[in-house]
């Protein structure tokens, strides 16, 4: 049985990444479209409501028990190819949530360094050597030890919030994140590509949705929300003006793309980064509905949906893991 007294509430449940046999390769954390049968089986179709019924009982405070939507970061285009056909034969119109400068050429996007990472090395570990091996040529052993001292706690409290992730998943994230600036990030990711002989111009239309991906989902009635434009892993070091501007341009290409009944009304926060500034960003642009990405209640937060830009999601990975 899915529910228990720990997640009984409204929530969504969060997906990313999905194989099959012969056009995406099995990535950490991706799931297939059995499992995610599986998935939908297990929580029971019941129990899960449409995405605009979500947003309805959020807004009116419903007091709604034992309830889930289905939620979709990234535009992948595994998920259009994989994921959608089941969502329509179980008729759940779920959130697909974009950013925005997928529609243009970035050679160091958080995807083409996902993929590269996993279809380039026999297994992640081996890329997270060559990478930290890099930076510590660059910077020093010395550096690096203290600054993984110096973030002990922080560190601790991350894989707490996050236990989906490895230790080493959370080294990389933290010296991506924390350490390094995106000129020192994408030089030292520039640098694996060449000696790997990685050209990524050559993955984006295979890996990223496009325009006419998100009119379908529209044409379909799944909901489509903000995601960020470029997707920082930290928007929270942003301030308020910066962030306005990556959710403002996020929303008028969105905008430019599909019209809808409701226009763009839902988002989510790219991982799980978000602040006061970037809660004043979305009251500012009307946004109704935002979505974090765990089931705790943290960020100083008084309670679980702690307010309609906080609403709690639990990563398809946990799901997977009660069911065994």
């Amino acid at each position: 049985m899915y529910f228990n007294n720990k997640n009984k509430f409204l929530h969504g449940v969060m997906f990313h990444h999905f194989h099959d046999k012969n056009n995406f390769i099995k990535t950490q954390g991706s799931i297939n479209s059995d499992q995610l049968v599986k998935i939908i089986k297990y929580i029971g179709r019941e129990n899960i409501i449409n995405a605009n019924e979500f947003i309805n009982n959020i807004l009116n405070k419903k007091k709604v028990e034992k309830k889930v939507c289905l939620t979709f970061d990234d535009a992948l285009k595994c998920q259009e190819n994989i994921a959608l056909p089941i969502l329509e034969d179980f008729k759940i119109k779920a959130f697909f949530f974009i950013y925005t400068d997928i529609f243009k050429y970035n050679p160091h996007n958080i995807e083409i360094v996902r993929h590269f990472r996993h279809a380039f090395y026999k297994n992640i570990n081996e890329f997270y050597k060559d990478f930290i091996s890099i930076v510590k040529s660059k910077l020093g052993r010395k550096e690096i030890s203290n600054f993984f001292i110096f973030n002990k706690e922080k560190i601790l409290k991350f894989r707490k919030k996050f236990p989906i992730y490895t230790k080493y998943d959370v080294e990389f994230r933290f010296i991506r994140d924390h350490l390094l600036n995106n000129f020192e990030y994408n030089n030292i990711i520039s640098e694996l590509y060449l000696s790997k002989n990685f050209k990524p111009k050559k993955y984006h239309k295979h890996l990223l949705m496009n325009k006419e991906s998100l009119q379908k989902l529209n044409k379909l009635n799944h909901e489509i929300g903000l995601h960020s434009h470029s997707h920082p892993t930290k928007i929270i070091n942003f301030n308020y003006q910066k962030q306005h501007k990556e959710y403002l341009t996020n929303f008028k290409l969105l905008k430019k793309i599909i019209k809808t009944k409701y226009g763009i009304r839902s988002m989510s926060h790219p991982c799980g980064s978000y602040d006061n500034n970037t809660l004043k960003v979305l009251k500012k642009m009307n946004i109704l509905l935002g979505f974090k990405e765990s089931m705790l209640i943290d960020n100083n937060m008084k309670k679980i949906n702690n307010s309609k830009f906080e609403i709690a999601r639990v990563d398809h990975s946990s799901i997977i893991k009660s069911m065994n």
